[in-house]
């Protein structure tokens, strides 16, 4: 125990609490000199110098810590193997020319200096084993400022800071690399061929770049096995075509946001060795015929829809659907939207969709209740789009799912928001919808209680694109990201429209084109005046 605790030494200013303890230790038995704390003046340098026998030298501390003094205390630097720099300056070169037997050197929170400088003084590159930066500052250099440690065997780059991480073919040309660890950087796309081809362990977790704002990051992950996975968002599908051969890939996660065709991909898509999982943001992305094609072609199992939080889950009953299964509620969605007309105003679809699902699908009250046998195997489909479309029954987060799926395909802009009902302590799920450019809360799940289950409207929705002055008297949604909704749409505008009076669907439409001219005219407001203002404004005030 004596001789282990020799052999690795820590010394700071509270070793000089206790100075005969000090003398009484054989320092000349440390290999492994661990220094922090030291005041840049301390006798504690003094003290280094008696370490005759350093093989591996830490320093901790921060922007004061005199590390060039510390060197120069170092009775045999051609002794030390192995350098290990925590959040501190990095030496001058002076002191690095000491430093002829180098096989390691670490760099940890390393800011405001040099690395190139620190790496070009290094005496003998050839020697250099092991490289290791961790939150370092490159200052905009390239990582190809390694390339000259051509016996290098292992490199670490763990979020490194204003760094080049281009250019990696030099990696191919140090034929003793045995591990490359890549954690928390960004990558070029281009980049991922030279990491996959070389023959050395990897393990690497890393953005990919974009130019695109995604839903979710690219990222590359490789392995110590060899296998490559990759998240791309399908907007930048094309690029991953491009820059590698797809054949390489173990797993593909691809995220659809809408602004992706795969169909167009399926040849690429086809050399993948592993799985493929396709999420997507909506159901709108994917309709049934792409669904078939999919499946045929791919052999996909599943469709992930992702969170209406805009996070990717992976629980199979809850949020990935079973390629038949999402087939099923596609075609029910779209049946569903048959009876809609794709030429009335935004209002008029809403309504529609909100009527159609209000009173064709039920409130799953048994569920409700949470009798135990019953709720574990309903509550993941009662709370997604299956239950509701396919056994027409489901609870609040199944309606708002399905409502807001609905919409989607129809091209309107809706969202879905937790919170609480009238103080019940269980989380609540509802909707906010955009109707021309407004925001307007909508509880779908709680009006279908009130909402004959057939096509004739007897009870009047309660909870239907109302302000958040009103609809916050029962419901509080979460802190988040919620939309702010100033006003209602008058509740007899939705009275007559549940009760299909002839004559609403053209008021409406003269209430939205109202609401559009006035949209249109406070957006030229906003603008610069033009050289013929006068004369479009003569024309508006004739119209």
């Amino acid at each position: 125990m004596v001789e282990e605790y020799l052999r690795k030494f820590e010394l700071n200013n509270a070793v000089l609490e206790d100075f005969d303890s000090l003398m009484e230790k054989h320092l000349d038995q440390i290999e492994e000199l661990i220094i922090s704390e030291i005041d840049p003046k301390s006798k504690l340098l003094n003290i280094i110098g008696l370490c005759i026998n350093v093989k591996t030298l830490i320093i901790e501390g921060d922007q004061r810590t005199n590390v060039n003094a510390i060197i120069a205390n170092i009775c045999k630097p051609e002794l030390l193997q192995n350098l290990i720099l925590d959040s501190v300056k990095i030496p001058s070169n002076f002191s690095f020319k000491k430093l002829t037997n180098l096989k390691m050197i670490s760099l940890n929170n390393i800011r405001f200096c040099s690395v190139r400088s620190c790496l070009d003084e290094i005496i003998n590159p050839e020697k250099i084993e092991a490289l290791n930066f961790d939150q370092v500052d490159f200052t905009k250099n390239s990582i190809e400022i390694v390339s000259k440690f051509k016996n290098l065997k292992y490199l670490n780059l763990t979020k490194v800071l204003n760094c080049k991480l281009d250019n990696l073919e030099f990696l191919e040309e140090m034929p003793k690399l045995e591990k490359i660890n890549i954690e928390d950087n960004v990558l070029d796309f281009k980049e991922i061929n030279n990491l996959v081809k070389g023959t050395f362990h990897k393990e690497i977790t890393a953005e990919l770049n974009s130019d695109k704002k995604n839903i979710v990051t690219n990222s590359l992950e490789i392995k110590e096995n060899g296998n490559v996975s990759i998240t791309v968002n399908g907007e930048d599908l094309e690029q991953l075509v491009e820059a590698i051969d797809l054949s390489k890939l173990n797993n593909i996660l691809i995220i659809d946001t809408g602004n992706c065709d795969l169909i167009d991909y399926i040849d690429s898509l086809r050399k993948i060795k592993g799985k493929i999982t396709i999420a997507i943001k909506d159901i709108s992305c994917i309709n049934v015929e792409e669904a078939e094609e999919l499946k045929e072609e791919l052999n996909l199992q599943y469709i992930n829809v992702i969170d209406f939080d805009g996070v990717l889950q992976y629980e199979k009953n809850r949020f990935c659907y079973k390629i038949d299964t999402y087939i099923k509620i596609r075609t029910a969605i779209d049946e569903i939207l048959e009876n809609v007309d794709r030429e009335a105003d935004e209002l008029c679809k809403v309504l529609e969709v909100y009527k159609i699902l209000g009173t064709t699908i039920m409130y799953d009250n048994i569920l409700e209740d949470e009798i135990k046998d019953y709720s574990d195997a309903n509550l993941a489909k009662s709370s997604n789009l299956e239950n509701g479309l396919l056994e027409k029954k489901c609870i609040d987060i199944g309606f708002a799912e399905i409502f807001k799926n609905a919409l989607s395909i129809l091209g309107i802009n809706s969202k879905m928001v937790r919170g609480n009902y009238a103080g019940i302590s269980e989380e609540h799920v509802w909707n906010q919808v955009q109707i021309c450019g407004k925001w307007y809360n909508a509880d779908i799940g709680l009006d279908s209680k009130k909402m004959s289950n057939s096509n004739k409207f007897k009870s009047k929705p309660i909870y239907c694109l109302l302000s958040d002055k009103e609809f916050r008297k029962t419901h509080t949604p979460n802190a988040g990201n919620n939309e702010y909704c100033p006003e209602s749409i008058h509740p007899k505008i939705i009275s007559h429209y549940f009760r299909n009076e002839p004559a609403i669907k053209v008021y409406i439409n003269n209430f939205m084109q109202k609401i559009k001219a006035t949209l249109l005219y406070n957006k030229q407001l906003l603008l610069p005046t033009g050289k013929h203002a006068e004369e479009v404004k003569k024309d508006r005030n004739e119209d």
